[in-house]
């Protein structure tokens, strides 16, 4: 009906990788506009906190919303403004090098509270060596 429901879509596809064991993405292309949809984007930032995904945006934009960024940043994924379409292949090669090279770190914590979001910091003494991480996670 001429709407785009970019947040319901993304929390669906989302939702449909909750128990996928191993490493989890999500590959968004779109204009990065929402009109219509029921969730948020800060329900969008929840659930993929709970799902441990990260979040890789293609947008076919000039200009990338900075909230849409952080999503991408807080997930651990990243966000590219496609200006033509001829990039798509060094995108998409990009994201399938970066998914190869990823390490999944884990750790014990005394946190009971499985409601309550962890903030983590990932810091390597290796200066040429670039981190990016999810922002945290939900204890399990």
């Amino acid at each position: 009906d001429g709407s785009t429901a970019l947040y319901d879509a993304m929390v669906f596809s989302l939702l449909q990788l909750q128990g996928v064991p191993g490493k989890r993405a999500l590959i968004v292309l779109s204009d990065g506009k929402d009109s219509g949809s029921r969730y948020t984007l800060d329900d969008v930032v929840h659930v993929a906190r709970e799902t441990g995904a990260s979040i890789y945006l293609v947008l076919l934009s000039s200009s990338t919303p900075a909230r849409l960024n952080a999503l991408a940043t807080e997930s651990g994924g990243r966000v590219w403004d496609l200006r033509d379409t001829k990039q798509l292949d060094s995108i998409y090669a990009t994201i399938a090098r970066e998914l190869r090279s990823q390490y999944r770190l884990t750790f014990q914590t005394a946190a009971r509270d499985r409601n309550q979001f962890r903030r983590v910091v990932v810091r390597t003494e290796l200066p040429e060596v670039k981190v990016r991480t999810s922002s945290g996670f939900f204890p399990r």
